[in-house]
């Protein structure tokens, strides 16, 4: 019975996730306490993001976990984790992952 609650347990979780995706999927490239070195990372990420068909960079202020202001670079707006996934190879760019999308 406790497996089961488990079990449970995790599909909600896993439903709270996809219920967070509602928004989509973009591709995060970055988070900066200074939106100086915020705009520089989508500065030098602009020509790739060109050459990959996508978008160019964005930096948007959210705040931390912590409360903090944090500058986020990202870059485009996908359907599903997939679409995101499949830029995110076309990109080709170090520390970049697909984030569902918040706020």
């Amino acid at each position: 019975k406790d497996d089961d609650k488990g079990k449970a347990g995790d599909s909600k979780s896993k439903a709270k996730s996809d219920g967070d995706a509602k928004k989509g999927f973009t591709i995060q490239c970055g988070a900066y306490a200074k939106e100086s070195e915020a705009r520089k990372r989508a500065k030098d990420l602009a020509d790739d993001a060109k050459k990959a068909g996508l978008p160019a960079p964005e930096v948007k202020r959210q705040t931390g976990r912590d409360g903090k202001k944090l500058w986020v670079v990202t870059i485009g707006s996908f359907k599903s984790r997939a679409d995101g996934k499949k830029a995110l190879a076309k990109l080709k760019v170090d520390h970049a992952e697909v984030l569902p999308i918040t706020g």
